[in-house]
């Protein structure tokens, strides 16, 4: 973390690796054409996708402790490889609002350039995504104990 609450800049390195025991089966000619596969995956057996990211979050309220209402927004902005050599650049953009202690309100857009889109075709060119999101935290129900 380079600085803290209530502007935060923090530089994060994830690495997220999936694995299938199974390869895809297809049942037609056409490779392309997954009607009836198996395993439908898109990936190789193993795929990985390392990435460093840097996150710019602001915080607007003032109370600072655990369990306190918070309303903030983050800037992000990554760079990543697959385990094919495919660069991607990531951007993405949060919000949360606390409206009391069990209800938050949220939004995630986020956006993925790379030049392995746009070899594919405009229909997976650029893809993006927003989205919202409502949660409600229960209570911590501690047992009575005499």
């Amino acid at each position: 973390m380079f600085c803290f609450i209530p502007t935060e800049l923090k530089g994060v390195i994830s690495i997220d690796g999936q694995t299938f025991r199974e390869p895809t089966l297809i049942d037609n000619d056409n490779p392309l054409d997954v009607t009836g596969a198996v395993h439908p995956y898109f990936t190789p057996r193993g795929f990985v996708i390392y990435e460093g990211r840097l996150e710019w979050t602001h915080v607007f309220t003032r109370d600072h402790f655990f369990h306190s209402n918070n309303s903030w927004y983050s800037l992000q902005y990554g760079i990543a490889w697959d385990s094919e050599f495919v660069n991607y650049n990531l951007f993405r953009f949060l919000y949360n609002q606390d409206c009391g202690s069990w209800l938050s309100v949220g939004f995630d857009a986020h956006r993925t350039i790379s030049n392995v889109y746009k070899e594919r075709g405009s229909a997976l060119s650029h893809p993006s995504a927003a989205g919202s999101l409502v949660m409600a935290r229960l209570p911590r129900l501690v047992p009575f104990q005499p």
